[in-house]
């Protein structure tokens, strides 16, 4: 007689054999589809055994079974000889993204920072075991760990290109850790036997004499480093001949660029940017023509320092909107916006091709100063500008020790000014019609420590941004402040009062069209006081 199975082992014996071949699935097929992909060997053999290096503490330095350098805390020889036995990787990558591949051997790897910095564990090496590294490799990357990965491979010939063409130009070790579309494909091509400046010219045709200069540059740009592409837009309206040669010429080259802002957020008049752009490249060439460190000591030696270069522009949107005012007093008519653009930015480019970079710098660092002053009595008598609504409505913790409060009143702006020595006490007007709002990030005990100004779109609120962030006498703030801006928009979202802002705002409106035309008279007063009437007037003349 044929017995039949019962409901319950018809159902439970597939079951269980259908799980069973989705583990074969993820656990065979799965991972050798990643592993191949990844450019990993489908059967991970057991490959040799780690070298010790150094130990120093709860730090080990160690050379993996490949040939690769890694640090690791809290784990002692033994433990790492087990992780290690099939570590196989054939290429170094980015730590963090090893890990997803390698959680257990890669358990205990120092973060990255780390891995650039160590000479303390070098230094503890014996001749011994320094002989057992690449030296053409250790000759690139001292103590930099990850630069010695990145140079490293288990194929000879791909390190023999790649000290090769570091040797071409040193400055592509730092864009071996630079992941970047150039960077990327100038990694192949080296990897390939091709020629590194035919990678390069590919990317930036015409720079072909600049590249050649930085090859045979005894220095390293520091700050440049990993931004090769930034450093030739920086560059370009250098001769090849005065590209910086030495420390002390890029120390005084990159003070410069950073005084101009050359990459930094552009401030004022958006059509007034290309301009900027524009000035700012002429700038460089002519400091290059008279020599770097002879132009940084005379940048140096104005009130505010290289720091003043870049608030410079702010001097030259004041005397252009100077000439406006003047030209509009005397009778001329704009029939549309795009004429009264044009006609502006003529008046602004004016100014710079009438006057040295260096007087205009003395200038604005003049203006700045005479704002500043002027701004500690401005407009205490006019009741309509005395305060407005905060965007934050009350003090945000930023972090343990740093704190926001927003300014909203005319006289915490000029005490805001005094304290920091800039010019944010000439804003009233701007925080009162809403287009502006400024927030002074203090420490523990209420001391300022940097000023930041954020505005917001016309027609949403909501929408805002930092246009500038300043620190002491308009100095860059600390590198720790900056980081805590991402803290201070989420605090702005989650705290301030939209719905009062934009009421506010609205009854503004009406009021700027009585304070728009004194406001435009006591800026032309500012900017005649610090070049002469008689200038003032010679650069407009053919307006009014």
């Amino acid at each position: 007689m044929k017995i039949q199975n019962s409901p319950q082992q018809v159902n439970f014996t597939p079951k269980i054999e259908l799980d069973r071949c989705y583990k074969w699935l993820i656990k065979n097929v799965y991972s050798v589809i990643s592993q191949k992909k990844l450019g990993f060997t489908s059967k991970r053999e057991a490959l040799a055994e780690i070298r010790v290096l150094a130990e120093r503490e709860d730090e080990i330095l160690i050379q993996s079974p490949q040939g690769f350098l890694l640090i690791f805390r809290d784990r002692t020889p033994d433990d790492l000889a087990r992780q290690l036995r099939y570590f196989d990787l054939d290429e170094w990558r980015e730590p963090s993204d090893m890990a997803l591949f390698f959680p257990i051997e890669l358990e205990g790897l120092v973060e990255s920072k780390r891995l650039r910095d160590a000479s303390d564990l070098f230094a503890l090496c014996s001749s011994e075991t320094l002989a057992l590294l690449n030296q053409d490799i250790l000759n690139f990357s001292a103590s930099n760990v990850e630069i010695y990965n990145y140079i490293h491979s288990t194929d000879p010939f791909r390190v023999k290109a790649r000290i090769q063409a570091l040797t071409v130009l040193p400055m592509l070790k730092w864009e071996f850790f630079s992941f970047n579309k150039v960077s990327d494909r100038v990694r192949r091509r080296i990897d390939a036997g091709e020629s590194v400046w035919d990678a390069y010219l590919e990317f930036h045709p015409g720079k072909a004499s600049i590249l050649r200069r930085l090859s045979t540059t005894q220095a390293s740009p520091a700050p440049w480093r990993g931004n090769l592409e930034g450093l030739l837009a920086a560059l370009d309206p250098v001769a090849p001949e005065k590209v910086p040669c030495n420390d002390e010429e890029w120390n005084a080259f990159d003070s410069i660029c950073l005084g101009m802002k050359m990459n930094g957020m552009e401030n004022g008049y958006t059509y007034r940017r290309p301009l900027h752009q524009t000035v700012k490249r002429r700038w460089v060439a002519e400091s290059s023509r008279m020599g770097w460190i002879n132009a940084y000591q005379k940048f140096a030696a104005i009130d505010g320092g290289v720091d003043a270069i870049g608030d410079a522009f702010d001097f030259l949107d004041a005397i252009a909107n100077a000439g406006n005012y003047m030209a509009q007093q005397s009778g001329v008519k704009f029939f549309c916006n795009e004429e009264y653009q044009k006609k502006s930015s003529e008046r602004w480019l004016k100014a710079t091709q009438t006057f040295g970079m260096f007087r205009i710098v003395e200038w604005s660092a003049r203006w700045h100063r005479m704002v500043l002053d002027d701004t500690v009595h401005s407009y205490q008598n006019d009741e309509q500008l005395q305060s407005w609504p905060c965007l934050l409505p009350e003090r945000v913790q930023l972090d343990s020790s740093v704190s926001a409060v927003s300014l909203g009143n005319s006289q915490a702006l000029a005490l805001e000014g005094k304290i920091m020595r800039h010019c944010v006490g000439g804003y009233s007007s701007y925080c009162f019609f809403g287009r502006t709002h400024i927030i002074s990030l203090r420490d523990s005990n209420d001391r300022s420590l940097s000023t930041l100004e954020i505005t917001t779109d016309e027609y949403n609120e909501r929408c805002f941004q930092i246009v500038q962030h300043k620190g002491y006498r308009n100095c860059s703030p600390d590198r720790s402040l900056i980081s805590l801006e991402t803290n201070l928009l989420s605090a702005i979202l989650r705290n301030a009062d939209f719905k009062a802002l934009a009421e506010s705002r609205k009854k503004a409106s009406k009021i700027y069209a009585d304070m728009k035309d004194k406001k435009n008279q006591t800026s032309v007063e500012h900017v005649a006081a610090v070049m002469g009437q008689d200038r003032l007037m010679r650069l407009f003349q053919s307006d009014v």
